[in-house]
């Protein structure tokens, strides 16, 4: 019985990967969204290009 041992240890190696993963990629998602939360109430400042793409010269 020691291989179906092996393979049930693995099988609960692979549920916390994926439990960590899952975590990660939440908490990434959670970052994102607090982000673009900020930036569409206007809480953070508007940040332009000063220079205009079409009046720069071309060497």
């Amino acid at each position: 019985m020691a291989l179906k041992d092996d393979w049930k240890s693995v099988g609960k190696d692979f549920k916390k990967l994926g439990t960590d993963l899952g975590k990660s990629v939440v908490r990434s998602v959670k970052k994102g969204v607090d982000k673009v939360d900020t930036w569409a109430s206007d809480e953070a400042p508007i940040t332009t290009n000063t220079e205009d793409s079409e009046t720069k010269t071309k060497e």
